[in-house]
């Protein structure tokens, strides 16, 4: 048995269940919150009533893909007649802390004449199986677990999912296996690609072996009041799994995407999509990146809601939220015409805490807007002459620091409202094959995004092309998607650098890396919609 070691634990558990600063796993709204008038339309009074008291916990084993056996926990409304709609949390964390796991979700959708199951990702707590990390196996769970659901008999055939993190994906891997029972799905923070959030642009960042070592780890975690040492470790038992295969596909120095990312990439098969989507996702998540949203929130083909704004690895930031997901499921499993449909399809929050409606998001009608790059250092919507600059990584052997290329706007004459994705469109001549490049943009001393890519994996992330060495060729560069608004006096910054040579493709070769920038040729875009499209928001945060 792996047990895992405190600190990669800690660690673990900080960027998996935290809200992305080490701070505990946010717990749903408070189900006293109202609804806030005159920002969505929703009927707050139609939706269920805490009338139910909360069944006792009941356990058992289901089959899942390979036979291998899944640990389900569900709780029934007391005081009803059933069959209920059933709201299904799967996730590889409850194990760690059961009492909380259970309570998660248990009390307020019971209250409110829900059923609600909760199962152990396989590999994890007491479900058997390898962890295989958004494998294959694992969605094919999903599906199993939302139709086994169905099959109950205290269970009405109408199911939904709900999560936040690994949690917020299983949701995403049944609705693109498209169980026929799965009614509605309610997912924040998940992954729709994994490669480009361990890979953004190519560029592996360490989340890639890390998350995966911490993943393993966890699923060697003795879950708190298991039903007995022996039965538990003939559940869980690893027969044949071992470490390296996760972790060795999942991490490659030359940021290849491998058919380990293809069988995870859910925005490949959104087409597949047919129930109801509540997505939600934060510009500020440092541990599910933002860019996760762009092919998959615009392309599910149903009926879908979308929230985004200035938060991190949590539930949106407003008071209402947990009445968001219950108009959702009620709306869907129950079929209570909660109002929540009459709204905008999005709704996003700006960081200067005015908020904005709209089909889309990113938004279809940003105007890409250029910024060009001076030998001088200027960032200018005036195009620049052709100059070169010299820039070169840190040193691993000398220990001589970075060069830092640095350029800044005037004071802005007008507001400047951002929504979507910048992109910097460079050109430069290195002197090795591979190297790769770090760009960051800010708005005064605020960081608003950041760009990265992999030099070699420019044509494709499937196929590594050596850089022609002292060449001038083009990259394109895509930043974090954002929607900010730069206000009228304040400047605009884009620092571009040479991220470290042991990110490269062959550190021990690669020591140092020397570039030069073509300024005249090089240039930032922006998406920019015209004038201020927001307006002010009518809650405080939470």
């Amino acid at each position: 048995m792996r047990l895992l070691p405190l600190l990669l634990l800690s660690t673990a558990l900080a960027g998996c269940l935290s809200g992305g600063d080490g701070s505990a796993p946010e717990a749903p709204s408070d189900p006293a919150a109202t609804a806030v008038p005159g920002y969505v339309a929703m009927d707050a009074d139609a939706l269920s009533q805490p009338v139910h008291a909360v069944g006792e916990r009941l356990t058992t084993y289901v089959a899942g893909a390979g036979e291998v056996n899944l640990f389900v926990e569900w709780w029934l409304p007391d005081g009803g007649e059933g069959p209920w709609p059933t709201i299904l949390h799967s996730t590889p964390y409850s194990h760690l802390d059961r009492p909380l796991g259970g309570t998660f979700y248990r009390d307020f959708y019971v209250e409110r004449g829900y059923a609600v199951a909760v199962a152990d990702v396989r590999g994890f707590g007491e479900s058997g199986g390898c962890v295989t990390v958004w494998g294959p196996e694992e969605q094919q769970d999903q599906y199993d677990l939302v139709q086994w659901i169905a099959e109950q008999p205290w269970s009405d055939g109408n199911v939904g999912m709900v999560g936040v993190s690994y949690p917020g994906t299983t949701p995403i891997q049944a609705a693109v296996m498209a169980p026929p029972n799965l009614g509605a799905v309610v997912a924040v923070a998940g992954l729709t690609d994994p490669y480009f959030d361990w890979h953004f642009g190519g560029v592996p960042n360490g989340e890639s072996s890390g998350s995966a070592g911490a993943y393993e780890g966890i699923g060697g975690v003795l879950p708190q009041n298991a039903a007995g040492g022996f039965a538990w470790a003939t559940a869980t038992a690893r027969g044949g799994c071992t470490d390296p295969p996760v972790i060795a596909e999942s991490y490659r120095t030359d940021g290849l995407y491998t058919s380990f990312y293809h069988d995870r990439n859910f925005s490949a098969r959104v087409q597949n999509i047919e129930a109801p989507v509540l997505y939600s996702q934060g510009f500020t998540d440092g541990n599910v990146k933002p860019s996760q949203a762009l092919n998959f929130f615009n392309e599910i083909p149903g009926v879908k809601k979308g929230f985004f704004g200035q938060w991190a690895h949590s539930n949106p930031q407003r008071p209402d939220w947990q009445l968001h997901e219950l108009a959702w499921f009620d709306e869907h499993l129950k079929g209570i015409d909660t109002g929540i449909l009459d709204g905008p399809v999005v709704e996003v929050v700006t960081n200067l805490d005015t908020w904005r409606g709209d089909t889309h998001w990113p938004p279809l009608g940003a105007t890409p807007q250029s910024w060009f790059l001076h030998a001088d250092g200027a960032l200018s919507t005036q195009p620049a002459e052709a100059d070169d600059l010299a820039l070169q990584t840190r040193s691993t052997a000398l220990d001589e620091g970075e060069t830092l290329l640095v350029f800044q706007s005037a004071p802005l004459q007008e507001d400047l409202y951002l929504a979507g994705v910048p992109e910097l469109r460079l050109t430069a001549t290195i002197d090795q094959e591979n190297a790769f490049w770090g760009a960051q943009l800010y708005d005064d001393d605020v960081r608003v995004s950041f760009a990265q890519r992999n030099s070699a994996l420019r044509d494709s992330y499937e196929t590594y092309r050596p850089v022609p060495v002292g060449e001038a060729v083009e990259y394109d560069m895509d930043f974090q998607p954002r929607e900010w608004v730069a206000e009228a006096g304040s400047v605009l910054r884009l620092e571009l650098r040479l991220l470290g040579p042991e990110n490269t493709n062959n550190p021990e070769a690669q020591v140092e890396v020397q570039a030069s920038v073509h300024a005249g040729e090089t240039r930032l875009v922006l998406p920019v919609l015209e004038g201020r499209p927001d307006q002010a928001r009518p809650y405080e945060d939470v």
